[in-house]
């Protein structure tokens, strides 16, 4: 995922964090109301935000700088430097009190102490090393190598490439079930990529049609559901069971996340990073 903004730009890049988790928020259409601005500062070039629901920090990757931001008080609390490329994706192992981000341009993922932000290891991935996520299942980390096609799976215990799955076509954001199964929007030929994390292995190709370049990805886990945003202004919804499309909706041309841990949403500005609340 690729965003390029300047002072005066609209969004870069944003997670959407639905008010899911309680019957009442499901029922009345929530509220919100901006509690703080955030500045971040240079560099101005913008990829994911990622919010740390263990830690309750929000993590936003900017060029060459992962910055850290504890969601209650709005304070920056340190950097991930040290990087020569350009970040983007960002997940968490807790258990090891690591932290894992990227460096497209070298081809490489990041290791980084939750602590400290300081950079522990460099593990070589593919070229466009894009978004990461930490599959609790296998208990390895996800490098999915965007126009490499390529998923690199990573062992944080030992910071050691073990496999790299082959999604058959360049990639973009992708998700998991936390049952063994790892989806990942195919942005070069419209359609979800299933991996399963336990063989390392694609085992399922599910068209999108009207779906142009899929970018952002979602998962309601309790249905089974997947929400894939598409550049042509489409949400396809799939069944993450059997990969048949439910929905095809009008959306905007930006990501999505959803989570049911913290009624927020997250939007990083070319400066700033804005909080809202439901109210």
């Amino acid at each position: 995922m690729s965003r390029q903004m300047t002072a005066g730009a609209a969004m870069a890049a944003f997670a959407l964090a639905a008010a899911l988790a309680t019957g009442a928020c499901a029922q009345t259409a929530p509220s919100y109301r901006l509690t703080r601005t955030v500045t971040l500062g240079a560099p101005d070039r913008w990829d994911y935000v990622v919010f740390d629901p263990v830690l309750d920090r929000v993590y936003v990757s900017h060029k060459e700088t992962v910055t850290v931001v504890d969601a209650a008080s709005g304070t920056v609390i340190g950097h991930v430097e040290g990087i020569a490329g350009t970040t983007h994706g960002i997940a968490s192992v807790h258990a090891l009190g690591k932290g894992y981000t990227d460096d497209s341009d070298a081809g490489i993922a990041v290791s980084f102490d939750l602590k400290t932000f300081k950079v522990i290891n460099r593990i070589k991935a593919e070229p466009d090393a894009d978004g990461i996520v930490y599959d609790s299942a296998s208990g390895h980390v996800l490098v999915i190598d965007g126009d490499s096609g390529k998923v690199t799976v990573i062992d944080p215990a030992t910071d050691k490439a073990v496999a790299t799955i082959d999604g058959g076509g360049g990639l973009e954001f992708g998700v998991s079930d936390e049952k063994g199964k790892f989806y990942v929007d195919g942005a070069e030929k419209g359609e979800i990529v299933r991996m399963d994390t336990a063989k390392n292995v694609a085992d399922a190709h599910w068209p999108m049609p009207g779906c142009v370049k899929p970018h952002g990805l979602a998962i309601d886990r309790a249905n089974a559901v997947l929400f894939a945003s598409c550049a042509n202004k489409v949400m396809t919804v799939v069944s993450a069971k059997t990969g048949a499309v439910l929905a095809t909706l009008p959306i905007g041309e930006e990501g999505i996340e959803l989570s049911s841990l913290w009624l927020a949403t997250l939007i990083s500005l070319a400066t700033s990073v804005l909080i809202f609340r439901t109210v």
